[in-house]
This record gives C-alpha cells, sequence and structure tokens, in this order.
C-alpha cells in the first residue's frame, strides 16, 4: 500500500500530532510500502519517520503513485477537489479527516456567523470529492449527515487516540508549584486560549473554593481578558498562566484535576493526554465529551453552572484516584495511538478492496 499525507504545515496542532500518531504506526506495518507526508508551509515543528516534502497549492505531485491519498484541514481538502477537478487524480482513493464541526467552530476563528457560513458550506462542497470523510466521533458523524453537500454514505468515524507514555521519564517542574500550598487543590488545562474553550468559568469559581490553584498551559488570543478577570476577581495569585508546553504531559504530572471546561470541541487531544496519566477530569457536558467517557470516568458539568462546577471539582479531588483509574482504563482500552492507528488502517483497507 502506498499512502500521502497532505497537511497545511507541520506546526505542532491537533491535527498534525494525529497524523504524526497515525505515521508512526503506518511505518512499522509490512503491507506499506511507501509513505509521503506533503505540506505547503514553512512552519515545521514535529518531526515525521518518513519523508516529508514542501510542496505549493499550485504544484502537482505524483497523485496516482499512491493508493490512499489522505488530507486534514481546508487548504489540503481544496487542493485534492481542485486537483480531481481538473482531472490529475483517477486512481487514488482520496480519504480527509474533519478535526471540528466546521460552522460551529469557524464562528469562534472568525467572530463572524456569516462568514463562518459561507466558508463551512463551501468546504462541504470541496469534500463532493473525496470517496471518505472521518470523523472524529459518532456525534460529529451525525452532525454531518444533516449538512447540505455532504453524502451520508461517505462518512465514516474513528476515535483520536494518543501514545501511552512512560510517566517516569518526565523530570520537568517549574517552580510555581514549590509556591503552592501543600493543602490546595491544583486543577489545570492545556489548550489555545479562545473564547471557545470557556476557561472564564473556572476563573469565576476560584473565589468559591480559596484553596483551589488554576494552572493553564497555553496561549492565545482570550489571554489578556482572562487574566483581566483574574484580577478584577483578586484570584490573580491563584491563577496561574505557564503559556505554550512543546510537552504539557510534563506538567499535569502535578494537576490534582485536569479540566476541559469548552463549549465547543471536535476530539481535544489533551483530553487523552491527561486520561494517560490517571488524572481525575472534569469536562463541560458538550455530547461528544458523554460519548467518549461515561460518569465513573468522567464528571460532567453544566456549561456555565457555576455550583455544579464547584461541585464537580470537590467531587473529583476527593475521589480522584478512583476517577484517575477509570479513564485510564477507558484509554487503554479505546483510545490509545496504536488503536486510532489501526482503525485508519482497516479503512484503508476496505477503501482498496471495494
Amino acid at each position: 500500500m502506498k499512502i500521502a499525507f497532505i497537511l497545511p504545515s507541520l506546526a505542532r496542532k491537533g491535527p498534525i500530532i494525529v497524523v504524526k500518531d497515525i505515521v508512526d504506526y503506518l511505518v512499522t506495518s509490512d503491507i506499506v510500502e511507501k509513505l509521503i507526508v506533503f505540506y505547503f508551509d514553512d512552519t515545521v515543528e514535529v518531526d515525521f519517520p518518513c519523508e516529508t516534502k514542501k510542496i505549493t497549492f499550485r504544484e502537482k505531485i505524483d497523485f496516482d503513485s499512491f493508493d490512499i491519498i489522505h488530507s486534514h484541514m481546508l487548504r489540503p481538502d481544496l487542493y485534492l477537489f481542485k486537483n480531481k477537478l481538473l482531472g490529475n487524480i483517477k486512481k487514488a482513493k482520496l480519504v480527509t479527516t474533519l478535526h471540528q464541526y466546521n460552522y460551529v467552530n469557524l464562528q469562534y476563528d472568525f467572530h463572524n456567523k456569516f462568514k463562518a457560513y459561507i466558508v463551512s458550506k463551501l468546504w462541504n462542497f470541496i469534500l463532493s470529492k473525496h470517496d471518505v470523510i472521518v470523523c472524529l466521533s459518532k456525534d460529529m458523524k451525525k452532525y454531518y449527515e444533516n449538512q447540505i453537500f455532504i453524502k451520508d454514505k461517505k462518512l465514516k468515524y474513528i476515535y483520536n487516540g494518543r501514545p501511552i507514555q512512560n510517566l517516569d521519564t518526565f523530570t520537568n517542574k517549574d517552580k510555581i508549584f514549590d509556591r503552592i500550598p501543600n493543602n490546595s487543590i491544583v486543577i489545570g488545562t492545556s489548550c489555545l486560549l479562545t473564547s471557545r474553550k470557556g476557561l472564564e468559568q473556572v476563573i469565576k469559581v476560584l473565589p468559591k473554593i480559596h484553596n483551589l490553584y488554576f494552572v493553564i498551559l497555553g496561549s492565545g488570543e482570550e489571554e489578556s481578558n482572562l487574566k483581566s478577570l483574574a484580577s478584577v476577581l483578586d484570584v490573580s495569585d491563584r491563577c496561574i498562566f505557564l503559556g505554550f508546553k512543546s510537552n504539557p504531559y510534563e506538567y499535569y504530572k502535578y494537576f490534582d484535576i485536569f479540566i476541559l471546561p469548552s463549549r465547543g470541541e471536535g476530539f481535544p487531544l489533551a483530553l487523552l493526554e491527561a486520561a494517560s496519566m490517571k488524572k481525575a477530569i472534569i469536562t463541560s457536558d458538550l455530547d461528544v465529551f458523554k460519548e467518549l467517557f461515561i460518569n465513573e470516568e468522567v464528571l460532567f458539568f453544566k456549561l456555565d453552572d457555576l455550583n455544579d462546577l464547584k461541585k464537580k471539582i470537590i467531587e473529583a479531588y476527593e475521589n480522584k484516584i478512583t476517577f484517575g483509574n477509570n479513564v485510564y482504563k477507558a484509554f487503554l482500552e479505546k483510545y490509545t495511538s496504536n488503536v486510532m492507528a489501526n482503525n485508519y488502517l482497516k479503512l484503508y483497507k476496505e477503501l482498496l478492496s471495494e
């Protein structure tokens, strides 16, 4: 089997990390003869264990020298759409993975509902030339089944996965953790700081739990607003911004609780990373989260209900070992990178056998 991936860049972002995990598995497979990752932008932050090649959007590759061409995100999808339309792709099967609920997430990216609507419908039309459209959950698949231009028979779903980590190798510790009192509850998160992530809800709970510290890994456009809110509520000393970290795993180690209070998500890798480290986890009550885990594994709070969030933080802390063990068991069964990549390989085989 000969496989090509088309990516916007090799930046350290969720979709690229997913492909890296898939490629790590595919290079060990006896049935994969050829594997290349093509990308457009100059940003190179992720190392792949296979050939990588920068191309331009106008450039043609030898498409039909591949059995499978797998694109991720809008530009790569558009690139394959254009070349399929021009007749440059005749034999290769085209696969795409959708990493978000396009209209929902684009509203936060563009801060404009009309623009988000137009781009999401255009994106749907672009996908008409792909043979298979992979969603990250059953809930996302159901969402796209109701979208114009999307053919239901093309839709599949495969859950994301992350590697099993050797926790003994994690030695980094920011000095800030040494200044947190021993009787404190440390709740943390790792994400792009945007309004979609709902982090202001946790900051608003800090005055309600006086020994609660909130550690935030990441950066983004919402950072200044979050810091201002912490200042207004007089909790800046307990709201700790550590910035972007290339390997946030090493900081999760010092969290009692991991939280994702999001207003919208595709399939956050940080959730799996926390599960792989046996962390007690709290998320908002989004359907995608409830699909992935049950109440015995993850605690769900009602969006914007601060009293419910406070209650779940206390419950998670008091039962953190039980919740951590339960979510880790679920991770091993369903959400490792090997499980994910093997599911993609099965999909490729099925597509080629049709």
